[in-house]
């Protein structure tokens, strides 16, 4: 997505903004989503060639409470979204692990 703070005329590379800056949004240049691209390009195949499994699509050893609620939160979104008829997301947690874990119901 491409940032520009019209009164200076300058892209910003960070998300760094202050309040009252006015920017330009280039409708036409949004990138699609990284989430769907990741579960069309890897977990999507995963997950078909598991049928009714539950699959590890993601793991993470490091802040446990953090991913346990990050992966928790994606799935949840995950679950709502249309075009992931027929696939559930959930999220575990074994210690040392928070592991995001998919599957496709047949």
């Amino acid at each position: 997505m491409e940032w520009l703070i019209k009164e200076r005329e300058q892209k910003v590379t960070t998300d760094t903004k202050n309040v009252g800056d006015t920017i330009f949004v280039s409708e036409n240049s949004m990138p699609v989503s990284s989430l769907h691209q990741t579960f069309n390009k890897s977990w999507k195949q995963l997950m078909d060639n598991n049928l009714n499994e539950w699959t590890i699509l993601e793991m993470e050893d490091n802040d446990l409470a953090k991913a346990t609620n990050r992966f928790t939160t994606r799935a949840t979104r995950m679950n709502g979204y249309d075009y992931t008829d027929g696939y559930q997301f959930r999220c575990i947690r074994r210690s040392p692990y928070s592991y995001f874990l998919g599957r496709r119901e047949v």
